[in-house]
């Protein structure tokens, strides 16, 4: 069970650990990121990019900020998540004060730092340690959509009788 909800800010605490994702479609790599990131130490803060930002780099995420802020503070190993908007991740560095930021090691560090708007002489300014764990190679949000689509893809001209390259003879008519 996640502890209570903090209250405004919070003192820096020797091992607390912050996150920010989107966490659309939420599978295993996301369960194995969070407790990853949740066993470097005491408390782990999860900063849920918005609806809004996503769309702006990405694309719409599938379920809405409120439904993947929800299932994110379901974790045993959340302490708690708030919805996010912005890029830069300074303003989500002071308010809890971590430790450690954690992301998965599919980015390399400057191309990280750049985009949650750090440098490396924000982390020593801030006593935050930039923390690199496994990413889950199993599974990825965009390999789901994938898969999705393509299952569709195929049901749907199986259910008309013909494969997925050909064109269904209704549609040659």
């Amino acid at each position: 069970m996640c502890e209570p909800s903090f209250q405004g800010e919070i003192a820096q605490h020797e091992q607390d650990c912050l996150r920010s994702g989107v966490f659309d479609l939420f599978h295993r790599g996301h369960v194995e990121l969070l407790k990853q990131a949740a066993a470097l130490g005491d408390r782990l803060y999860v900063g849920v990019n918005s609806d809004d930002m996503v769309s702006r780099y990405k694309r719409r995420p599938v379920f809405s900020q409120e439904d993947r802020l929800e299932i994110v503070k379901s974790m045993r190993c959340v302490t708690d998540a708030v919805i996010y908007g912005e890029f830069d991740l300074k303003p989500m560095v002071e308010r809890f004060r971590p430790a450690f930021m954690v992301h998965g090691d599919d980015w390399p560090r400057e191309s990280y730092l750049k985009q949650i708007r750090m440098t490396e002489e924000d982390l020593v300014r801030y006593g935050v340690e930039l923390v690199f764990v496994p990413y889950w190679r199993g599974t990825s949000t965009t390999s789901i959509i994938g898969d999705v689509s393509a299952r569709t893809i195929g049901e749907s001209s199986i259910e008309k009788g013909c494969s997925a390259t050909t064109t269904p003879i209704a549609a040659v008519r």
